[in-house]
């Protein structure tokens, strides 16, 4: 580039401060784009080129599809599904399920599942298709009132129910 003049910053991560018309043009050129000058000077880029600019820095909208370039979220999502599922029929006293939250509001097309762990519930939603017969544990008209936790409890709650199964195999291997 032609001698480009940009400011010194705290954030070295920041884009170059422009300090001149001249350095514009070279910023421009950096960019991928074709400046021009008319006749009276003044600088002129083509309006498909900063189009196509603004399409390249636009994020992709996230989606099911969207790839971790292993696992779509749909496929991860359906895993979980599964897993939790397991997790479920392995402790039905503990799982319940319902179409309707506590007061009666539910998600469109959704349901709440959910396992009382000795650390407190643990829920999730799923699709009542194709998910619903996947979870065999009590139906309740409404699930029990939240307690405010989070996607972090809960993973750490469901893990609490190691410990339960590990008591429990101690138990059976105590017993012969």
């Amino acid at each position: 580039m032609r001698g480009l003049k940009v400011e010194t910053v705290e954030n070295p991560f920041a884009w170059p401060t422009v300090t001149s018309v001249t350095d514009g043009e070279d910023v421009l050129y950096a960019l991928g784009l074709h400046p021009s000058r008319d006749v009276g000077g003044i600088v002129n880029v083509y309006i498909d080129e900063v189009r196509e600019l603004v399409r390249l820095i636009e994020p992709e909208p996230v989606t099911g599809s969207t790839s971790d370039g292993y696992h779509t979220f749909d496929e991860l999502y359906h895993h979980r599904a599964v897993l939790f599922s397991v997790i479920v029929t392995m402790f039905r006293g503990l799982s319940w399920k319902s179409l309707h939250h506590h007061d009666g509001t539910m998600y469109d097309g959704m349901f709440i599942v959910g396992i009382d762990t000795p650390a407190g519930p643990a829920t999730y939603h799923y699709d009542v298709e194709p998910y619903w017969d996947m979870f065999p544990c009590r139906v309740l008209d409404r699930a029990p009132e939240w307690d405010g936790h989070t996607p972090d409890d809960a993973i750490e709650r469901i893990g609490t129910l190691r410990d339960l199964l590990q008591a429990e195999v101690k138990e059976e291997g105590s017993e012969k």
